[in-house]
């Protein structure tokens, strides 16, 4: 048979019935949203629309096998022990149906191993490799961060990426290629995540969600997403960079690129404003009718999409699917109708899905050059408004004295004003919450109320503090830490901090973050101030369960800050930080603490030197002796040239720890 033939084949084929051999008993639950209501405006869900995508997807496979034979470009040849998806190779893998207890990981798995396996090889072999001899994948489908315990029903995580380590056959041909290694360069720098996966578990459940999907696209049945606090001062106007593809398979309108890109550098210190403000009164209006599950899953989708910059959506479970389009310049998602993937016809699941893959890898070139010529353009823009300033004369000299004189004005007002906010802070009610950094823009703010404290429906300026995340940390046990800054009003003046700010989702990221708030409450009631994070309070949602924990920033991670150039792994410190950190940790132990997780992450230090231990999420109360003098051992093996990962302290035994 040949290879075209062999393409139609495929086209035509529908994976078999998926069947647990143990079907899931657990319940779906609703995907985190938090951040779904921070996007910018330009950037948010606006609608949705029902079209025959999948229609659409079954004729690409075709169009991209003529406009080769167009080019009098010869398809690749199987050869043997290639990856070509024949009759003969879908029935070997296609002979187990079962999909074990039809939980999120085995549906992904049998995805991986079957359709997604063939459409990755067709895909990459007619899209960035036709010349080489034989089929073979340049891309990989896999789950791009951790399975979370609290979510084994759904997950948002897997996505397409390309290969770090392609077949040598393949890399043979790209590197004698420069211009197609050039752009499969760009293409993977700017954008590491091709295509976006929601997979569900199996069951009725997840295949009403991706049924009722339907019902979102009535008249005036779907709301963009934004927190329903009132009275505070409107986001900044900020320019973002989206393309969308110039060329598709199907009728939607080509949008113009928007100007300028994301980059939103801020500077963060602690200081005042000198010049006399107001802030509005806060109203906390009762909250909106709660959104179908359906609805929710497209908006949280739809927001990792934007994180992401992908264009294509999927919505999996087994033996249902929906492929959603998100178009960025009219901000619609349009989704195709549900796909029974066992008995798809005319067209079948095998076009639409090889049709999808080569999509995915067209979309994201085609975007990929119209960022290089437009930054080409700002470039030229550029370089020539340079030399008009050199030719009128205007270069000046560096300013040392100025920027010695604003470095101390700076240390100054940090030194002046850091007990005043902190003094100030503990006592507002409220914390409006903003999102900055990366698509984030936040239309309102969120309102958190302070834990024990009775909700109100108006807060005056005396009663809250804002806070605006500026970027993401990481995501831990405890929840999603972000540098943040803090700002109150105090008689006129606005005060500013540099602080940390921890959110908190799941049922299990809350109890440890209150854990880790008592213990921290348990140390300033013993006296210990000296390094350790001054805390700010925690902070309750009033729109959903997430839970905050503000306090100081106190530094860099240590191994960030003092890496040993001989070895990354290991830090290199003077005597001096070393004796500090000892000090501290003892004074931790004579207050009935011990930390429970001593490596390079929890261990800061900041330009001063000064250093501070965090992260006491899985500290105990009142522990032994034995147990004390084995931590002092481990951090002084660590601050000694012991590795801070492989060789983290974390002790067995009873604990007060809330996970233990």
């Amino acid at each position: 048979m040949e290879i075209v033939e062999e393409l139609h084949a495929f086209a035509d084929f529908n994976p078999p019935l998926r069947i647990p051999l143990n079907p899931p008993c657990f319940k779906l639950g609703r995907p985190r949203w938090f951040y779904d209501k921070h996007l910018d405006e330009k950037l948010c869900l606006n609608d949705v629309k029902i079209i025959p995508l999948a229609s659409y997807l079954s004729r690409v496979l075709n169009l991209t096998i003529e406009s080769l034979q167009a080019q009098r470009k010869s398809l690749p040849m199987k050869q043997s022990g290639d990856s070509f998806p024949s009759e003969e190779i879908r029935n070997g893998l296609e002979s187990t149906t079962e999909i074990g207890s039809g939980d999120v990981s085995n549906i992904a798995r049998k995805y991986q191993t079957t359709t997604s396996l063939y459409c990755r090889v067709i895909a990459s072999s007619l899209v960035l490799h036709p010349s080489v001899p034989g089929w073979f994948s340049s891309l990989i489908w896999k789950k791009l961060g951790r399975f979370r315990s609290d979510s084994l029903a759904f997950s948002e995580d897997f996505g397409l990426i390309f290969d770090n380590s392609p077949p040598k056959a393949v890399k043979t041909v790209i590197d004698k290629d420069p211009g197609i290694r050039e752009l499969l360069q760009q293409v993977i720098h700017r954008h590491p995540i091709l295509a976006y996966w929601d997979v569900f578990s199996w069951g009725e459940e997840a295949e009403g969600i991706l049924k009722n999907m339907d019902q979102i696209v009535l008249p005036g049945r779907f709301r963009p997403e934004r927190c329903c606090t009132l009275g505070y001062r409107s986001p900044p106007d900020i320019a973002f960079s989206q393309f969308d593809a110039t060329k598709v398979a199907w009728e939607i309108p080509i949008s113009k690129p928007m100007n300028n890109g994301f980059g939103r550098k801020e500077k963060i210190i602690a200081g005042h404003s000198p010049l006399k403000v107001s802030w509005p009164d806060i109203v906390i209006p009762p909250p909106l009718p709660v959104r179908p599950v359906a609805e929710r899953f497209l908006l949280r989708s739809w927001a990792r999409s934007v994180e992401y910059d992908t264009t294509f959506i999927i919505f999996h479970c087994g033996n249902f699917e929906r492929i959603g389009f998100r178009h960025r310049r009219s901000q619609t998602l349009f989704l195709s109708e549900l796909l029974d993937i066992p008995n798809c016809e005319n067209p079948a699941y095998g076009g639409i899905h090889a049709g999808l893959y080569v999509s995915i890898l067209q979309d994201v070139m085609d975007r990929t050059s119209q960022e290089q010529i437009a930054e080409e353009a700002i470039r030229t823009r550029t370089k020539k408004r340079k030399r008009e300033v050199q030719d009128e004369g205007f270069n000046r000299r560096y300013k040392t004295r100025a920027v010695v004189t604003k470095h101390r004005q700076e240390t100054e007002y940090r030194r002046v004003n850091e007990e005043g906010v902190k003094k100030y802070a503990t006592r507002c009610s409220l914390a409006l919450l903003e999102i900055r950094y990366g698509p984030y823009n936040s239309p309102a703010p969120a309102a958190l109320v302070r834990s024990g404290t009775k909700q109100k429906k108006v807060y005056k300026h005396d009663e809250y503090l804002l806070l605006t995340l500026t970027s993401k940390i990481a995501e831990g046990a405890t929840g999603v830490a972000h540098i943040a800054r803090l700002e109150i009003l105090v008689n006129e003046c606005t005060y500013s901090a540099k602080v940390v700010v921890k959110i908190a989702f799941s049922k299990k990221q809350v109890k440890r973050l209150r854990h880790e708030h008592s213990v921290y409450a348990h140390l300033a009631s013993r006296g210990v101030v000296e390094g350790i994070p001054f805390l700010f309070g925690m902070f309750e949602d009033v729109e959903m369960n997430a839970v905050a924990l503000v306090m100081s920033h106190v530094g860099e991670c240590l191994l960030t800050a003092r890496p040993d150039p001989a070895d990354w792994e290991k830090v290199l410190v003077s005597e001096i930080v070393k004796a500090s950190y000892h000090r501290i940790l003892t004074t931790i132990h004579q207050a009935g603490v011990r930390h429970r997780d001593i490596r390079s992450e929890n261990l800061t230090i900041a330009d001063n030197d000064e250093v501070a231990f965090i992260d006491f999420d899985r500290a105990e109360l009142d522990p032994s002796e034995t147990d004390k003098q084995r931590e002092v051992e481990a951090l002084n093996d660590f601050l000694n040239g012991g590795y801070g990962d492989e060789g983290s302290y974390v002790s067995s035994g009873s604990s007060s720890d809330p996970e233990t």
